[in-house]
């Protein structure tokens, strides 16, 4: 799938855990596995796409070997109190996205697949969780929209604000006079105001030391632990993609999960 990647940065990957033809993971990663002969869970997953006439990469996103699986589910999970979820963390199936806000693709994710998605969560069929990977913080400050969204769901708005984060960047981006500028605070409170956010708590929490950290956090995750060269990426349950991918087959991804979870009881 289509990536964007930050200055300096080459690629975009999973490190190993986005299996085989990936770029060498980043510090901190699995490593690529040999060619095995495939585990007992990914021979199930993938029969049951081909059960449902599924095509890999196509209507499904193929799955990981199961040591990686296995890796992939152990990842540190927000928290509901990170105000960057949605649903119950004892849904069957967790989803999070790997993002930045100045990311053209993740854009597109977002606008594509993030409504359903948290339909998906109010339902209890998922938990989604958005990680913030801030590649473009050394050209636009993107680092600066991560923590802005982070003091958004600390008073319940991450999603909404998300949007108007993305809607901003996107109109910027076709004006490369505005783009260094997008995420300035003018246009950072201006956001917090049109959803009628308490703007001085709102910018208390974005200029904190606190979420300066939980923000630098997320970005460790994404780059050192995951090996990502590019947002987006999104991993669920136990399986990983790097790049765009569009609804259906993040949907269909999320039916063979959930199928893995009854199956095993």
């Amino acid at each position: 799938g289509a990536a964007c990647t930050g200055s300096g940065r080459r690629g975009s990957c999973c490190g190993g855990m986005c299996g085989a033809g990936q770029d060498a993971p980043g510090q901190g990663g699995p490593g690529s596995l040999p060619n095995t002969t495939p585990g007992p869970v990914e021979t199930r997953y993938t029969q049951l796409a081909t059960d449902r006439g599924w095509v890999a990469g196509q209507d499904y996103i193929p799955t990981q070997p199961d040591e990686i699986r296995t890796q992939l589910q152990a990842l540190p999970q927000l928290e509901t109190a990170s105000g960057q979820t949605a649903g119950d963390p004892k849904a069957p199936v967790h989803v999070t996205i790997y993002s930045d806000y100045a990311c053209s693709f993740c854009n597109k994710l977002h606008a594509e697949s993030v409504p359903q998605l948290l339909e998906l969560a109010k339902k209890g069929d998922i938990y989604l969780a958005y990680v913030q990977v801030p590649i473009f913080k050394d050209t636009v400050s993107s680092d600066r929209a991560a923590a802005a969204a982070h003091a958004a769901g600390l008073q319940g708005k991450f999603w909404e604000y998300s949007s108007l984060l993305f809607d901003g960047a996107a109109a910027a981006g076709h004006d490369p006079d505005k783009a260094p500028s997008m995420f300035s605070n003018e246009n950072l409170d201006a956001y917090a105001t049109q959803l009628g956010l308490d703007v001085e708590a709102f910018r208390t929490a974005r200029d904190s030391a606190e979420t300066t950290s939980f923000i630098a956090a997320q970005e460790s995750l994404g780059l050192e632990t995951l090996g990502l060269r590019g947002t987006p990426a999104i991993i669920i349950n136990g399986t990983a993609s790097t790049g765009y991918q569009p609804l259906t087959a993040i949907t269909n991804t999320i039916e063979l999960e959930k199928a893995l979870v009854d199956a095993a009881g």
